[in-house]
């Protein structure tokens, strides 16, 4: 049987070469999207949900576990993106509608004579 510590070191090699059988050969971490056609997180299987008992090493299941949190990475990092950018519109728009304010009170003022 082998150790836990080993398994996982074998684990990490193994994803650190690229070479997991089924996976998509993306490093944890690389910044980089999984391919199109590969299947989405819901899809696949969640971390923590079948890991193997401890002791007992599936590398086929290992590397299925580290792509699907791969492609999790991949989404949130697209989602957190998308909401930067929604939030970089709406920041603008905030200045462009106070902008605007400021000047339609400018104009009050001068028109009334008095401040507003």
């Amino acid at each position: 049987s082998i150790s836990v510590e080993a398994a996982a070191a074998s684990a990490a090699a193994i994803e650190a070469s690229g070479s997991c059988h089924g996976g998509n050969g993306l490093g944890v971490g690389s910044g980089r999207s999984a391919p199109p056609d590969a299947p989405s997180a819901q899809d696949a299987m969640r971390p923590g949900e079948s890991l193997p008992p401890v002791g007992v090493v599936d590398y086929a299941q290992l590397a299925e576990y580290a792509s699907a949190l791969e492609r999790q990475v991949a989404e949130l990092q697209a989602a957190n993106a998308s909401l930067e950018d929604h939030l970089a519109r709406e920041v603008a728009f905030k200045d462009l509608y106070y902008t605007e304010l400021c000047a339609c009170r400018d104009r009050l003022e001068r028109v009334s004579g008095a401040p507003v």
